[in-house]
């Protein structure tokens, strides 16, 4: 086999700006993570700043970091705190950690909108905080200190609109299942070069949402290792995506129908920045909260179409004039169930299975096993979506997980 260099063709630039401490800057992570989206055919354009033992505190008190931020239009500001700040009890925490992280996103977005927020979960410590330790117990142990770790960091991206780049919890993951690969450096505390390397697979599946068997990556690990540490982003993070926030930022264009007779209006709709609807029946609209009434009765496909930064996202919903209250997508009934499942799965009778897709976009056969019982017969694993018909034409989509 005959290898060209050049070979890959590489998508729009990806900007991504660090803001961290000696956890980035050790083996400089944004250069790996660089390479490696390199490796599966993306382009990252990266920056750092990384002074040792910075804090939020100290990071969002540091008029440079808002010059950095304001010098390109970043698509990401990675943010990680000093390794054991996060990890403190919890009124420290409170005091002392989150309002910075949170006056950080909220500049983060005050200079530029589109650029998302995203968190830099760090690991506990091989064996634990020795130097808290008598004062604050739970961080006696890796696990403990680890925990503590995953918790806080999920909260700050929760409580900030962030994403979360969850390293320390592919390192868990490592250490349970491939205990020969070493994470650490000899501090038991910074990361090694493979530790780095696993964290910069972790940062371009994060980033692009794209499977990291894609990643080709192999300096200075082998075969093995790699193909372990891309098991572990993926049973992680790739298959969870939407725990981690992932694209929590994007255009949504999702919404609820309500309707009584022909009086139809949207509930629930997601902020962006532009809203283009298409009632069926040759009407439109540009406003978010969309009202509309039919002249006739009969069948129609509301569409919506919403845009924002630079990105769009389209969706349909059927729906009935003059026969009563229509559920359309986005609402909470559970018509597929149980969720997750081990790829048998039952739907609500009064609806029949229209198909069952992945991420990527293909159809997975499904054999039918009674009246509203179904077996996914390709293997699949992680998320799908299964699409509903009911008698009135109306189609749903409901989200659900095979393990």
């Amino acid at each position: 086999i005959l290898l060209c260099g050049g070979a890959l063709a590489h998508a729009q630039t990806t900007k991504i700006l660090f803001i961290g401490n000696s956890y980035t800057a050790y083996n400089n992570l944004p250069s790996l993570v660089k390479n490696v989206a390199w490796s599966a055919g993306d382009t990252f354009l990266v920056q750092s700043h990384t002074p040792g033992g910075s804090r939020f505190l100290s990071h969002a008190g540091n008029p440079q970091v808002y010059d950095l931020i304001r010098s390109e239009n970043w698509d990401y500001v990675v943010l990680q705190g000093q390794s054991q700040e996060p990890s403190w009890p919890d009124g420290q925490v409170a005091s002392d950690v989150f309002p910075y992280a949170k006056q950080l996103c909220d500049s983060i977005r005050s200079i530029n909108s589109c650029t998302v927020p995203l968190f830099y979960m760090t690991w506990g410590r091989k064996n634990g905080d020795a130097q808290n330790c008598a004062n604050w117990p739970p961080v006696c142990t890796y696990k403990g200190m680890d925990s503590i770790l995953y918790s806080n960091y999920q909260k700050m991206g929760d409580n900030n609109g962030g994403e979360v780049s969850p390293v320390g919890a592919v390192w868990n993951y490592l250490r349970l299942n491939s205990p020969a690969l070493e994470l650490y450096s000899a501090d038991q505390s910074h990361p090694s070069l493979k530790g780095s390397i696993a964290a910069a697979f972790t940062f371009y599946s994060a980033i692009s949402r794209k499977d990291p068997s894609l990643i080709t990556y192999s300096t200075s690990i082998s075969a093995v290792e790699r193909d372990s540490i891309i098991s572990a982003v993926n049973a992680v993070f790739y298959r969870n995506q939407s725990t981690y926030n992932s694209g929590i930022n994007d255009a949504n264009s999702a919404f609820s129908v309500e309707k009584e007779g022909c009086e139809f209006s949207v509930e629930g709709l997601p902020s962006n920045e532009t809203y283009r609807w298409n009632f069926g029946d040759g009407a439109t609209s540009t406003t978010q909260n969309a009202s509309h009434s039919y002249s006739q009765s009969g069948n129609y496909t509301i569409r919506l179409i919403v845009t924002k930064c630079s990105l769009s996202d389209t969706t349909e919903v059927k729906v009935s004039c003059g026969l009563g209250r229509i559920k359309a997508q986005g609402e909470d009934d559970v018509l597929v169930y149980p969720n997750p499942n081990r790829g048998v799965f039952y739907i609500s009778s009064e609806y029949t299975l229209v198909s069952v897709t992945n991420l990527s976009g293909q159809k997975l056969k499904t054999l039918q096993l009674g009246n509203s019982s179904f077996q996914v017969e390709d293997n699949a694993d992680g998320i799908v979506f299964v699409e509903l018909e009911n008698n009135l034409g109306l189609r749903v989509v409901q989200k659900i997980t095979l393990e």
